[in-house]
């Protein structure tokens, strides 16, 4: 009869017992100057300009190079502005 009673007892234990959580947020050093790279030519009509940017990697920062991009869909508003004449569009992110 002992032993039937354990598991009872083991769960009031469990449910009386405080409990805690822990969150750790890892805040390293910021991401390096942005790195002003020349625009080249775009591949065709209806490409935007995407500017490079830093992304974090591990302990570190990869910088990602510009680059021209068709938007998602005809119309597609992102936040930013676009820059330029009709050949040379730019977008800068927002």
């Amino acid at each position: 009869m002992r032993w039937t009673l354990m598991p009872a007892v083991m769960l009031a234990v469990a449910i009386a017992s405080p409990s805690s959580a822990q969150i750790s947020v890892y805040i390293g050093t910021p991401p390096p100057a942005i790195v002003y790279e020349e625009q080249v030519p775009p591949p065709s009509t209806g490409f935007v300009w995407i500017e490079g940017y830093w992304i974090p990697a591990g302990h570190r920062y990869k910088w990602v190079r510009g680059h021209w991009e068709r938007p998602p869909f005809e119309g597609a508003s992102l936040p930013g502005e676009c820059t330029g004449s009709i050949e040379t569009q730019a977008w800068r992110s927002a």
